[in-house]
């Protein structure tokens, strides 16, 4: 199970209380600042859950009412256009890439099963929002949310988390910065689905829905490059390299 909830962090200069001072792009190329469930918006956590996987908790990996679901679509209408895949297939099929093929969908929904009796529910969940992509070259909740919003994923309110839950569907198509209105309409869908699956009420469903979206390129810290800059071997290898500086200090 441990491929599979390894995370390609980027390396990470924090403060004495752990907030980012400065971070390099991991080997991809790519922003993936990991943080813990607890360090995420419990609004992003049901969100996802009620775009994503609805029945995450009850069932073990596969999900066989949406697998049943989607076959019936799929025959209805002669081609496909509705996916089965539970949180836990979508971890596997990140970490292991392979073709689309009934073999290898076969092949996944066994492993999703296997890492769901393994592990708990809440690494599985914790893995996705750290290794889901929400476009450009950001990856997990947290660097989208940095870079979207200006803050970090632990902040985000109910109609930001809704609006990042619905990117992982198709990240450059919904990606907000350049296609706003796609991205509103994901969002809207995905509050919908929230209070369908009685996670908001009517009055949070249309107070969030109303709310414009707000998003703005924010630039990642860049506090001390030069300390970052002579840390970086130990930062390469620990991954997230705590200082005894203080953020709103060193910004000043």
């Amino acid at each position: 199970s441990a491929p599979y909830l390894r995370v390609s962090a980027s390396g990470q200069m924090v403060d004495r209380s752990g907030r980012l001072l400065y971070a390099f792009l991991n080997e991809e190329e790519q922003w993936c600042l990991p943080r813990a469930l607890d360090e995420i918006s419990p609004h992003l956590v049901r969100a996802t859950l009620a775009v994503e996987d609805q029945r995450f908790y009850s069932h073990h990996g596969v999900d066989a009412a949406a697998v049943l679901r989607a076959v019936w679509q799929n025959v209805r209408h002669r081609t496909i256009v509705s996916g089965a895949s539970t949180l836990s297939m979508q971890v596997v099929k990140r970490a292991k890439r392979s073709r689309r093929t009934l073999l290898a969908k076969a092949l996944q929904a066994l492993s999703a099963v296997r890492l769901d009796l393994r592990v708990e529910k809440s690494q599985i969940l914790e893995t996705y929002l750290n290794s889901a992509p929400y476009g450009m070259n950001l990856v997990g909740c947290e660097a989208a949310s940095l870079r979207y919003f200006g803050k970090p994923a632990r902040e985000l309110t109910l109609a930001e988390a809704a609006l990042l839950a619905g990117l992982p569907k198709s990240p450059s198509a919904l990606m907000p910065l350049e296609n706003p209105e796609r991205a509103r309409a994901r969002r809207d869908y995905v509050l919908s689905r929230m209070f369908e699956e009685h996670l908001i009420d009517r009055a949070e469903f249309e107070r969030a829905a109303g709310m414009p979206l707000k998003v703005a390129w924010h630039a990642f810290p860049d506090l001390s490059p030069h300390l970052a800059m002579r840390f970086r071997p130990m930062i390469d290898e620990s991954g997230r390299f705590r200082t005894t500086l203080d953020r709103r200090l060193q910004a000043a």
